[in-house]
Order: C-alpha cells, then structure tokens, then sequence
C-alpha cells in the first residue's frame, strides 16, 4: 500500500487545488454583491411567493364551493378531519396486516413437521 502513494503526485494536486481556491476567492472579492441588496432580493422574492401561495389557496377554495365566506377554522377543523380520516385508514391498514401475518404463522405452524433421529448429514431426498 505504502510503495502505491507518490507523495511528490499528491503534493501537486494540493498546491494546484489551492491555487485554484485563491483564484476562486480574488474572482468573488470583485464580483460581491452588497448583503443588504441581497436581503432585499430574498425578502421580495419570498413576498412574491406568499402573494402567489395565497392566490393559489384562495382561488382553490373559490372553485371548491367554499369561498370567501368560509371561515379558517371551518378549514383548520376539515384538514384535522383528514388527518384523523388519514390515521385511521392507516391505524386499519396496519392491523389488516399484523392479521395476515399471525394466519401465516399459523399455518406455517401446521405445516411444519419434526423429524427426529435423523443423521446430522441427510439431505432432502432422506426426508421424502
């Protein structure tokens, strides 16, 4: 393992990474954008974004039948009759489930068959 490292190889690829970082680094020194141009940008962004996700929720609701008129916890209270819906379709599901599994068990209990006093080496042809 020792006889594979080249130690001058590895030593290049350092220094030419590095160089490459410093021309990286005087790159961004010119090209940097002032942070307050950069928070404004990002909090006009993210305006946008709540503008559009209301527009979107609203016009939603509008063709769903419920309109303006209906209120937030009439929504609150329909998301958290899904959800209980949701829990309890999976609550139902997981128990279906452990259900097969203890009827498989079961009968793969049946179907299991002891054999005793058979040499340690036998193979499937000695049981049949």
């Amino acid at each position: 393992m020792a006889e594979d490292l080249d130690f001058d190889a590895v030593e290049q690829l350092l220094d030419s990474a590095e160089k490459a970082a410093d021309k990286d680094r005087e790159r961004g020194r010119g090209e940097r954008r002032d942070r307050g141009e950069d928070r404004d940008r990002d909090r006009d962004r993210d305006r946008d974004r709540d503008r559009d996700r209301e527009r979107y929720d609203d016009n939603i609701r509008g063709s769903a039948g419920g309109g303006r008129g209906r209120s937030r916890s009439k929504d609150r209270e329909a998301e958290r009759l899904q959800k209980e819906r949701e829990r309890e379709e999976q609550r139902r599901q997981e128990e279906e489930e452990e259900r097969k599994r203890q009827i498989e068990d079961a009968t793969r209990g049946d179907r299991t068959v002891m054999i005793v006093c058979l040499h340690h080496k036998a193979d499937e042809r000695d049981v049949y």
